[in-house]
């Protein structure tokens, strides 16, 4: 009876994971899925709130990944004349270990590496301007964050300032259209 469910669950774990690998499964999904590979947290980040069945496939591919170990260790643990229990323990610790490992790889995976910036992070940081800002119209200035530059359209926070290429200025105000920046003497005045 286990030799049978041991090749039910080699079979099923390595063709699930063999049509996943392939990317026959979820082909129209974003590549940044939940911490276990799951679209969990594609779909706003919480996996019991708004997407039950979500939270649900997260442990279906879970346990895809106990079979994909489970069956091949117990396959080959009757195959070196482990017995019943032996084997029994031998496909559990396999099974346990290839999931733990996949939820791991998938948890690395979604590491965050990309260099965008997020708005806020912008604001009070300085910046050189690299198209004139002058009588109310919109320039354009380049903020270095770290090791990330960002580009930016910009208006002065007061209309009356003028900015040339390569001034240095600090922005104050940040929105969806644009960066509003004010003079680095006029930022220390006010600090």
């Amino acid at each position: 009876m286990l030799q049978g469910l041991y090749w039910f669950t080699a079979i099923l774990g390595v063709g699930v994971t063999v049509i996943d690998l392939l990317g026959l499964i979820g082909a129209g999904s974003p590549a940044g899925e939940g911490d276990d590979g799951s679209a969990a947290d594609a779909a706003g980040g919480e996996s019991g709130g708004g997407a039950p069945v979500l939270s649900f496939l997260r442990y279906v591919r879970t346990a895809v990944y106990f079979c994909l170990g489970f069956g091949p260790f117990g396959i080959a643990s009757t195959a070196f004349g482990s017995g019943a229990a032996g084997s029994l323990i031998w496909a559990l610790a396999g099974g346990t270990g290839v999931a733990v490992l996949a939820r791991l790889f998938f948890r690395l995976q979604r590491t965050d590496l990309d260099s965008s910036i997020e708005e806020e992070e912008l604001l009070f940081e300085e910046a050189t301007v690299i198209a004139p800002i002058a009588g109310g119209g919109m320039g354009k200035v380049r903020i270095r964050l770290g090791q990330s530059v960002a580009e930016r359209y910009a208006l002065a926070e007061n209309p009356e300032e003028r900015f040339a290429v390569d001034a240095r200025v600090q922005v104050a105000q940040v929105t969806d259209r644009c960066v509003y920046v004010r003079g680095l003497d006029a930022a220390r005045e006010l600090e």
